[in-house]
């Protein structure tokens, strides 16, 4: 019953979108966050960090074990140099501290999962055995492979990296709340979008404490039904962003970027706890996500009600 209320009520919920949106902020990590990691020349395992007022240096090395004077002189850098914003950033990964899977207790524990993106050339031994030393076959299990082939461009997940403890905690966070499992249900909202921008405009009317453009930047956790062929928009549902304001999405496994509209809110009840962000499923495409769940750094207006 709950799931039904939630598939009619975000039906009338979906509202007329308006605003453009400017940004600031920076990236951080969630468990369960994904992040790609390269390997240079020297067969160093390395995650390419970007600096902004969400990620440190100092965090970096917290998050990935390592002095910082090494990740200064990875990058050419004298000790405590100042580094703008927006610098990349490559970080060393000591492939012996890579767990090749979880345990069910483990995986309640923070941590991230490592993803490889496979250059022209490289063979699945090459990749699981000279860059990462595991098993060819624990590789193949983890990612589901038949068989030994791969492509350039294929995500393969090396493993995962244990977090000691919430990073970045000054960030925004995004999550979700009082939500449950939504394993195969569609979610039949294809175009039915201006259905209620009167009830929006009401809500911005009644508010007034937060300032007209307070933006907000941050990574959530996001969900989106592979199995509805039917919505052709691009769209997003969101408990705190702005309705009728605009949501920049960016991917960072596959570095895409796509701005979709802000039309309601999730209803409680419908998802797993940690979701946080629905979207259409053009906008998982245009992203380039393959999984239902996925992690996005999201940039949006803050809703003033």
């Amino acid at each position: 019953m709950n799931r039904l209320y939630g598939t009619i009520l975000l039906i009338f919920i979906i509202q007329a979108c308006i605003n453009g949106q400017n940004n600031q902020g920076g990236p951080y990590f969630m468990s369960g966050s994904e992040i790609a990691l390269d390997v240079q020349k020297s067969g160093d395992i390395v995650y390419l960090a970007t600096l902004d007022k969400g990620l440190t240096i100092y965090q970096l090395s917290r998050i990935f074990r390592i002095e910082p004077d090494k990740i200064y002189k990875l990058n050419g850098l004298q000790p405590n140099a100042t580094v703008p914003a927006g610098s990349k950033i490559a970080v060393p990964v000591p492939k012996e501290q890579i767990l090749p899977s979880l345990s069910p207790k483990a995986d309640k524990t923070p941590h991230l999962r490592l993803m490889y993106a496979v250059k022209p050339g490289e063979t699945l031994f090459r990749v699981s055995k000279v860059y990462f030393g595991q098993d060819i076959q624990e590789v193949k299990m983890r990612n589901n492979l038949r068989t030994d082939q791969i492509g350039a461009g294929d995500l393969l997940l090396m493993g995962y990296w244990m977090l000691d403890k919430p990073v970045a905690q000054n960030a925004p966070v995004v999550t979700g709340k009082g939500l449950q499992s939504l394993e195969g249900m569609k979610l039949q909202v294809s175009d039915v979008a201006a259905s209620a921008s009167s009830q929006s405009n009401a809500t911005e009317n009644s508010a007034s404490e937060i300032p007209e453009n307070e933006w907000v930047s941050g990574q959530a956790i996001g969900y989106w039904d592979k199995s509805n062929k039917m919505t052709k928009s691009l769209y997003v549902l969101h408990n705190e962003a702005k309705i009728g304001s605009e949501m920049e999405l960016y991917f960072p496994l596959v570095r895409s970027t796509v701005t979709a509209k802000v039309v309601g809110r999730i209803p409680e009840g419908t998802y797993a706890e940690d979701i946080a962000l629905y979207v259409s499923p053009k906008v998982a495409r245009q992203l380039g996500v393959l999984d239902p769940r996925f992690q996005v750094n999201i940039k949006y207006q803050r809703s003033r009600s």
